[in-house]
């Protein structure tokens, strides 16, 4: 089970509360703790409210669906994008070295690596990843529907 902890500067020893949320660019933004290691950075888009309880809440609701719902992330994303890498990404060209492996549905989903989530004011999020060199760097950008929905996924940066 999530058990609410903030990560800061590489601290891991308080749960979370208002206290931790950092106003940012329009954002309040928090360090998340992955299960099994790591973090990722979740912002709450701060247009809506200046209530850090309002924030607190709606940061916790989100990174609890985040939790339950990662590896269906993933997957979708490997879905709308495993075909692109296969059939293009992978052939690193005549100077870059040999090809990259064809991976499967969940080779791909594997190597996706949680990075950031910001969720809006109207309760959409969009959710990136990083690569693992798949796409030359570039992130992997998923957009969940308010009713969390995956709508679409795709390359940026």
């Amino acid at each position: 089970m999530f058990e609410w902890r903030h990560v800061r500067d590489g601290y891991d020893g308080h749960p979370m509360d208002a206290s931790d949320l950092h106003w940012n660019s329009g954002s309040h933004d928090v360090r998340v703790p992955l299960p099994g290691g790591g973090q990722y950075r979740l912002a709450i888009d701060g247009a809506a409210t200046d209530d850090r309880a309002v924030v607190l809440q709606r940061a916790r609701a989100r990174a609890a669906w985040i939790e339950a719902n990662l590896e269906r992330v993933r997957e979708g994303a490997a879905d709308r994008l495993l075909d692109l890498y296969n059939d293009t990404w992978r052939s690193r060209g005549d100077n870059d070295g040999p090809e990259a492996p064809v991976l499967d549905r969940r080779g791909f989903a594997a190597r996706l690596k949680l990075s950031y989530v910001c969720e809006y004011e109207e309760g959409n999020a969009m959710i990136y990843f990083g690569d693992d060199d798949m796409f030359w760097g570039h992130s992997v950008e998923v957009l969940v529907s308010p009713s969390g929905e995956l709508e679409d996924a795709d390359i940026v940066g």
